[in-house]
């Protein structure tokens, strides 16, 4: 719509937010006293309120950021490892769109209540450090303060739901753990583990150097 200037501005005019305070007889460029919702007061452009190019101080949107507790000035933490290690926590347990959702969410797995705040999961897990990940002690547990810890990708591998477990010389270890002792490859043990009884297969491998 196109509007014909000059306008008439009445007190008590209101535009989205803005409440005019006092009459005038504006031009686009002419600056009109108005209160916000919140109460602040401020000159603004006459265009801006007539196009809605202005609607209120910019309380709308700091409260919209408290509605939903992504302030960033409260941690500084935003797009560190740390930040990512919780969203990606969130994002695969809550949102069913995740790729990873079906793994995780989909079966059950949950975040506790106090972990949905970023700043309650950084006071107890601390900062990432270099080289771990999130992990979970209880596979199928949830992520809780007391089943999570920061591993290694090797402790992460060996916590899998998919690792297959052997017992060798009377301890239980993972495939790759029991191929390295035997002298097998990993590939290798896991195709006489199809093939053979679990007794044959276990041999030390008989052309492995020594």
């Amino acid at each position: 719509m196109r509007w014909s200037w000059p306008m008439q501005f009445a007190a008590g005019d209101v535009f989205s937010e803005w409440t005019v305070l006092t009459a005038a007889t504006a031009v686009s460029t002419t600056k009109i006293a108005c209160r916000c919702s919140c109460g602040t007061e401020r000159q603004v452009q006459a265009s801006s309120l007539q196009y809605e190019i202005s609607t209120n101080c910019g309380c709308a949107r700091r409260r919209h950021t408290a509605a939903l507790g992504k302030s960033q000035t409260k941690h500084g933490m935003f797009g560190t490892r740390t930040y990512a290690s919780w969203s990606a926590m969130r994002d695969r347990c809550d949102n069913p769109k995740s790729k990873d959702y079906e793994n995780y969410g989909g079966r059950g797995i949950a975040v506790c209540a106090r972990w949905k705040n970023f700043e309650a999961f950084l006071a107890d897990m601390g900062e990432r450090p270099a080289g771990k990940t999130l992990e979970r002690r209880e596979v199928n547990g949830d992520y809780t303060p007391e089943n999570c810890k920061w591993a290694t990708p090797i402790e992460q591998a060996l916590n899998r739901r998919t690792t297959r477990w052997l017992r060798v010389g009377g301890e239980q270890v993972c495939l790759a753990e029991a191929a390295r002792r035997l002298g097998w490859s990993g590939s290798g043990l896991a195709s006489r583990l199809a093939k053979l009884p679990l007794t044959e297969a276990l041999i030390t491998n008989p052309r492995r150097s020594t």
